[in-house]
């Protein structure tokens, strides 16, 4: 199974804000995912972080979204998606931040998401999180 990556912008803008010392650890920490999920996509509940939706999805829909931990400090915000019609993972690097940010990231990246789709489903009670 080939292992895809789409970088954001706003990944790539967070990654300026990290030493290149720590750089390196999350690009090694990257590959090493990259390398487990490809050989067991059900892994990426082992090594994802719970955390609160900020939106309330239809029945039926799941986030594709997940947190992974870089370290003890550092966090990535990616999906994880399988198109099995291409044997392949695609992998969207979407946020990198530190630990204490990292659910104001999440608010953030999933609501632009879904706000960008076109997507209705929004509760007022989701958008008072902030």
């Amino acid at each position: 199974m080939e292992v895809l990556f789409d970088v954001t912008d706003n990944f790539e803008k967070d990654l300026e804000d990290f030493s290149q010392v720590d750089q390196k650890v999350i690009e090694k920490k990257i590959n090493f995912y990259a390398q487990v999920f490809r050989k067991n996509q059900f892994a990426i509940h082992i090594y994802s972080h719970k955390f609160l939706l900020p939106v309330n999805l239809p029945v039926g829909f799941t986030p594709s979204l997940y947190v992974l931990r870089i370290n003890s400090d550092i966090r990535l915000i990616a999906t994880f998606d399988n198109d099995p019609l291409y044997n392949q993972i695609i992998i969207t690097l979407l946020g990198c931040v530190r630990h204490q940010n990292y659910e104001k990231s999440i608010n953030k990246i999933f609501k632009s998401l879904y706000e960008k789709e076109g997507n209705d489903f929004m509760s007022e009670e989701s958008n008072d999180t902030n």
